[in-house]
């Protein structure tokens, strides 16, 4: 997912995206970035 988040709502779904991948065993990574 991209785009522009309150960072309450991107370290949100940072985290999910994260924890989706870990229990289906992707090495994906997410990150958070300042505009």
């Amino acid at each position: 997912v991209c785009g522009i988040y309150t960072h309450e709502i991107a370290s949100t779904k940072v985290a999910q995206v994260k924890n989706m991948a870990r229990s289906k065993g992707f090495p994906l990574k997410a990150v958070m970035e300042e505009e």
